[in-house]
């Protein structure tokens, strides 16, 4: 078994903890201190971050992580640099104080004003499939939707059973840092950094949110749904297909099926009883509306939250199943088992002309995850990537 390239480079956005990793890697090399005594030393200390370490093991003053109310046992702790952060609210507050209001950096010795500024420019403007994600170094960047001609700065974090939001606007000096220590609190987590953050700048600035104009009223009007959407997307969140039903669409993923209703300008959404019926880690999707559409020459199914789209998944065509993987259908075993995130009840199944890996993470979900395969060759398989 050996990885390939999911994509060409400069193609689209992905997430990357292993990069994060490498940077760390490289911060060991080239000066004498393990990576989180060289963060102690130079990025949390002068940053007054005062109850924040990085470490391989949970210091025994953290949270507790929860399920449904129960205290659950926490995942170990693996890949530092990308993983392993534990810190407070406050500590975050620090951080951005420090980062991003001048007069701190300058007496700080953390960064460079020209390296922040670095970090903060726009590194991705000519990626079609990024969308409306924009990227500087290490922080997501974004329009502010009060005020055009700023921008916020933000980034977030989510583990099994916890999650964080960091929001800050630069022209402002104004920050928010939100954590939570609950298994599906992150978008919980964000809306309310992005609603503490408008209250605090509308009573800072007197603002007041601006109203819908005519012309926007006028386009909320209906237009069909485009047929082509039909078919079987690869997304983070396994295989998501939708169909034709006479005049209406369904959609289905994880062996869960769900009506989907016209919504204005040719969208599709989740209806609300259909949403109430999905298991709670798929329960985002019902706040969502999609639409297919033409990226780059690449057919992919669209996503919109709050005026914002992105793309949720990649269209997968079905291609004839050499006879070679037909026979090779069955239960396998992990030759090389991880004792940390063991995998289970390996199959290797073909499931309406398609073929797929299924297996189960117990320490992640009880439910199966399901993976499709594409054969390249008679010896050779690839997942296809979802671009996101």
């Amino acid at each position: 078994v050996y990885e390939t390239a999911a994509y060409p480079t400069i193609l689209v956005f992905s997430y990357y903890y292993i990069g994060l990793s490498l940077l760390g890697h490289i911060i060991e090399i080239v000066q004498p201190l393990a990576y989180s005594e060289y963060m102690q030393a130079q990025i949390f200390q002068p940053a007054g971050m005062k109850n924040t370490t990085l470490a391989a093991q949970l210091h025994q003053d953290c949270a507790k992580g929860y399920n449904n109310g129960n205290e659950q046992t926490l995942l170990p702790i693996r890949d530092v640099p990308a993983y392993g952060l534990m810190t407070t609210a406050w500590d975050l507050g620090q951080l951005m104080k420090t980062f991003f209001n001048r007069d701190c950096l300058n007496h700080s010795n953390i960064l460079l004003p020209e390296t922040l500024e670095e970090m903060l420019e726009p590194q991705n403007t000519d990626i079609a499939l990024d969308m409306n994600i924009i990227n500087g170094l290490g922080w997501f960047i974004e329009p502010d939707q009060q005020d055009p001609d700023k921008l916020l700065v933000r980034h977030g974090g989510t583990t099994l059973y916890f999650s964080s939001e960091m929001i800050f606007s630069p022209a402002d000096n104004l920050g928010v840092a939100i954590l939570a220590n609950a298994r599906g609190s992150r978008q919980i987590v964000s809306e309310l950094a992005m609603e503490i953050f408008k209250r605090f700048r509308s009573v800072n600035s007197k603002t007041t949110p601006s109203l819908l104009t005519l012309e926007q009223i006028i386009r909320q009007v209906e237009s069909p749904v485009n047929t082509e959407i039909v078919g079987d997307y690869v997304t983070d969140m396994g295989l998501i297909s939708i169909q034709a039903k006479g005049d209406e669409f369904c959609g289905c993923i994880a062996n869960q099926t769900f009506d989907l209703i016209p919504n204005p300008n040719g969208w599709l959404g989740i209806k609300q009883d259909a949403i109430d019926s999905l298991p709670p880690s798929y329960r985002a999707l019902g706040k969502m509306q999609y639409k297919s559409q033409l990226v780059d020459g690449i057919e992919v199914i669209i996503a919109r939250y709050n005026n914002t789209e992105t793309v949720l998944g990649k269209k997968v065509a079905k291609k004839k199943i050499p006879d070679a993987w037909k026979k090779r259908t069955g239960k396998y075993r992990v030759q090389n088992p991880d004792d940390l995130f063991p995998i289970r009840e390996t199959e290797l199944l073909i499931e309406n002309g398609m073929l797929y890996m299924r297996y189960k993470m117990p320490l992640l979900s009880d439910r199966p995850i399901q993976s499709p395969l594409q054969p390249i060759s008679d010896d050779e398989a690839i997942i296809p990537v979802s671009y996101t």
